[in-house]
């Protein structure tokens, strides 16, 4: 379950930058006691440039708390992302990286 708001679409909404909160929860029916916990911000400039942060709580096996960023570029119907989560994997931090065309 989660939920999405931009936070300055009242105060802007012909404007060229956007700043977006989101907030989910994902947790397994058979083990209720397990779940992760995201909290995410990310800043749009004109649908270009993405600015992003956020942090994670996971209780799976163990319990792992980390903070994430990340920065996306649009380039006509091509979309580059990259994203980087530390302090969340017991075996070290991860990178990911995510190229997207659409026609």
């Amino acid at each position: 379950m989660g939920v999405g708001y931009d936070l300055l679409g009242h105060l802007r909404p012909a404007g060229g930058i956007r700043l977006r909160i989101a907030v989910d929860f994902e947790h397994a029916l058979r083990h209720v006691q397990t779940g992760s916990q995201f909290l995410g911000l990310e800043l749009g400039v004109r649908e270009v440039l993405f600015v992003r942060g956020g942090w994670i709580a996971e209780s799976l096996v163990e319990t792992n708390t980390g903070s994430t960023v990340g920065l996306g570029l649009r380039l006509g119907g091509f979309q580059f992302d990259l994203a980087r989560e530390m302090g969340v994997n017991q075996l070290g931090d991860e990178t990911q990286l995510s190229l997207s065309a659409s026609l």
